[in-house]
């Protein structure tokens, strides 16, 4: 069983030998979410896989949700999460219903025009005036627990190329866990301790203009010459895997797997492949909405590469005016007296 006083889980003491990319080809020598549950494996595998094959009940820890509306005339609730033995899992609930969608230019229309169908008898698929999400009035509604274990039941299920497991059921087989199975010996201890993936993570960036400023992406002088990341599971800080990618040789540290990159744009495609193998549940970095974030994903919108790296770290690929209109927005937010002013991916 996995309990946090495991320690030595990465060998700090071992040199790994420096690997290489060029841009080209898979990212060797990184180990995938699921390479990193097996050779930690806390036991979870063996029932988890037991529990597949006779289509029993699993267990389920949300960590990420978002409405899945666009191509489609009906609403799709998406569920990103971890299973017992720490795998990556998509959920969707099956049950399509189909709806006209009104878009309104502000929220005073929009105000308007439900007060206006509420007027005739039309029933609205969504008039929560306070959610921005329709997902959060549908979990408030049908009772989803989104921030504990759930249990599917009646699912159907594939592995995908990338390695997730993805579920298809209806609303009605997405429950809450009982007690019973907190109290069960064989699982117990996995439910008490998910095996949620952190990812933490930081760059290092120079200009050579020589001007005493901070880096800035826009100029060409201005460039991320290492992106360093760790992750460990959520209530272990012990690290589990520990990388530095970097675009100049650099000699490598015990217990960090280094790899050179043959140029500030191979280091930024790499960064998107270790995000896409490690499939972590939850980012943290220091200053990363101020500044990583920002400089990241504006050096690699200069350098061409942003809908590529975009499309390798998402489960939901899109296009360059897409991403730069919807995924990434400057947001003011009001602390005390003063402002703080945030972007990010």
């Amino acid at each position: 069983m996995h309990t946090p006083t495991i320690s030595n889980q990465t060998d700090c003491t071992r040199t790994a030998p420096t690997l290489r990319y060029d841009g080209a080809g898979p990212l060797v020598g990184i180990p995938s979410r699921n390479d990193i549950v097996a050779e930690f494996d806390n036991g979870m595998t063996a029932i988890l896989q037991q529990s597949l094959s006779g289509k029993q009940p699993i267990h389920f820890m949300p960590t990420e949700v978002s409405d899945d509306i666009e191509g489609y005339s009906s609403y799709i609730l998406r569920i990103t999460s971890s299973l017992i033995n720490g795998q990556k899992a998509v959920g969707y609930h099956t049950e399509k219903k189909a709806y006209i969608r009104v878009r309104t230019w502000n929220h005073f229309d929009r105000y308007n025009a439900l007060k206006a169908v509420r007027g005739v008898g039309i029933h609205t698929a969504s008039d929560d005036l306070n959610c921005q999400y329709y997902y959060r009035k549908v979990a408030r509604e049908e009772r989803l627990p989104l921030s504990s274990w759930a249990v599917l039941s009646n699912y159907l299920y594939e592995f995908t190329p990338d390695g997730t497991y993805l579920f298809r059921l209806s609303v009605d087989n997405y429950n809450p866990i009982s007690e019973d199975d907190y109290n069960n010996p064989l699982f117990s201890s996995a439910l008490t301790r998910d095996r949620t993936l952190i990812l933490t993570w930081d760059i290092e960036t120079y200009s050579s203009r020589k001007i005493g400023e901070v880096p800035n992406a826009k100029y060409d002088e201005d460039k991320v010459f290492m992106i360093c990341m760790i992750v460990h599971w959520k209530d272990d800080p012990e690290p589990l895997k520990q990388i530095c990618l970097v675009d100049v040789e650099t000699a490598p540290e015990p217990g960090w797997i280094t790899i050179v990159c043959g140029s500030q744009i191979d280091l930024l495609k790499a960064f998107a492949l270790c995000w896409k193998l490690l499939a972590p549940d939850i980012h943290i970095g220091f200053n990363d909405s101020q500044y990583d974030w920002r400089f990241i994903v504006e050096k690699a919108n200069k350098l061409g590469v942003l809908e590529w790296m975009f499309n390798h770290m998402s489960f939901k690929p899109s296009s360059l005016e897409k991403i730069i209109k919807w995924e990434y927005r400057y947001n003011m937010i009001k602390v005390n007296d003063g402002k703080f002013h945030s972007k990010h991916l």
